[in-house]
C-alpha cells in the first residue's frame, strides 16, 4: 500500500543512521536544503523518511547520491529551533517502506513510498528460532569487530522482547558497544 496514496514524503539521506520503527532518532538539522524539508513536514503530515546512502555518496554528496530503496518513515515528535537557525528534531520510527520513485521540485529529495509489510513471529518456536539466528549473525559481527582491530569485551547477553508493538532483539555487551535492534 502506498503511504499518503502517493503524496510525497521528504527523504533524508544519511550516511550512517538508521530509524528503526518504535525506535527515536535525535537529529541535528543545519543544511539549508534539510532545514526547509523540515519546515515543510512540520507543516504538512510531519513525516521524514530516513534513507541509508550507498557506498561511493561522497562523489555526489551535494547531488543526488545513490540511497538503498527500503528506508524507514519517522514522525517527528519533537523539535526545537536553535538561535543559528538549525534544528535539533527528535523522529519516532513509525514504519519500513520502499522508496518506490523519487518526485523532483524541491532543493530536497521527496519521494513515493510504498509501506513494507512487517513480520513478527507469532509462536515461541518461531520467537526462538529469530533470537538464535540474531545471535548467530552477531557472534559473526563480533568476529569480524576482532578480526579488524575492534575487538568486543565480554560475554554478550541477549534478550527477546515481544509485544503488541512488535518485537525486540536486545544485545548488551561490555564497552564499548550495547546494541538495540527492533525487528
Amino acid at each position: 500500500m502506498k503511504i499518503f496514496d502517493g503524496r510525497p514524503i521528504p527523504v533524508f539521506p544519511l550516511p550512517s543512521v538508521i530509524l528503526f520503527p518504535r525506535i527515536v532518532q535525535p537529529l541535528h538539522i543545519f543544511e539549508a536544503r534539510y532545514i526547509e524539508m523540515l519546515v515543510e513536514a512540520l507543516d504538512s503530515h510531519g513525516l521524514i523518511a530516513l534513507a541509508l546512502l550507498k557506498p561511493g555518496y561522497e562523489n555526489d554528496y551535494f547531488g543526488s547520491p545513490e540511497v538503498h530503496p527500503v528506508v524507514s518513515v519517522g514522525n517527528i515528535v519533537a523539535y526545537q529551533a536553535r538561535d543559528d537557525g538549525t534544528y535539533d528534531i527528535v523522529l519516532l520510527g513509525e514504519k519500513r517502506a520502499r522508496l518506490e520513485r523519487e518526485i523532483e521540485g524541491r532543493i530536497y529529495r521527496r519521494g513515493v513510498l510504498v509501506e513494507l509489510e512487517e513480520r513478527v513471529p507469532r509462536s515461541a518456536e518461531g520467537r526462538k528460532s529469530l533470537r538464535l539466528n540474531m545471535e548467530a549473525l552477531l557472534g559473526i559481527a563480533i568476529g569480524i569487530g576482532a578480526f579488524i582491530g575492534f575487538p568486543i569485551g565480554g560475554t554478550p547477553r541477549t534478550f527477546l522482547v515481544v509485544s503488541q508493538r512488535g518485537v525486540a532483539f536486545i544485545l548488551f555487551v561490555q564497552n564499548p558497544i550495547v546494541v538495540y535492534i527492533v525487528i
